[in-house]
């Protein structure tokens, strides 16, 4: 299990690019309330208990990346330049900005539904599939064009 509970889908280091000189607070807008607060923690915005799992995995992961990131974004932020198209640090950028939007409730429940759709459907077409798919999950690509015969 991982011993950080609260896991942030938007990255501390890039809350502490708005925050206040002490860099633990930030002024904030609570949408759902529908109201200002000028000094909010940081440590309390934009996280959920366990949102990546509880084996610490993916949250374990993500931290080795924002060391990349944070130090790429705070480079451009002091360079007040982007990186030139197609190098390392280019690409580097590129995938923070998937990776912020791929890190939301939103995206996790999408990317779900899309799992669950894929791996679903082929079963119920061809029952003979079942064995096949969960000896091996990606085996359902070989069959693709199958499920795609029946989507019209």
């Amino acid at each position: 299990m991982s011993s950080r509970k609260s896991q942030h889908f938007v990255p501390r280091f890039y809350l502490k690019i708005f925050s206040h000189p002490n860099n633990k607070t930030i002024s904030l807008f609570n949408m759902k309330e529908k109201i200002f607060i000028p000094v909010g923690s940081i440590k309390h915005q934009a996280c959920s208990n366990f949102f990546y799992g509880r084996d610490g995995v993916v949250e374990e992961n993500l931290g080795k990346l924002e060391i990349i990131f944070s130090n790429l974004i705070l480079r451009v932020i002091e360079l007040k330049e982007l990186p030139i198209p197609k190098t390392e640090e280019h690409m580097h950028l590129s995938l923070f900005v998937i990776s912020l939007l791929s890190r939301t409730k939103f995206a996790g429940e999408k990317i779900d539904e899309f799992f669950d759709k894929t791996y679903h459907t082929p079963n119920r077409l061809d029952e003979r599939l079942s064995d096949i798919i969960s000896r091996n999950p990606n085996a359902w690509f070989r069959y693709r064009r199958l499920y795609t015969c029946y989507e019209d």
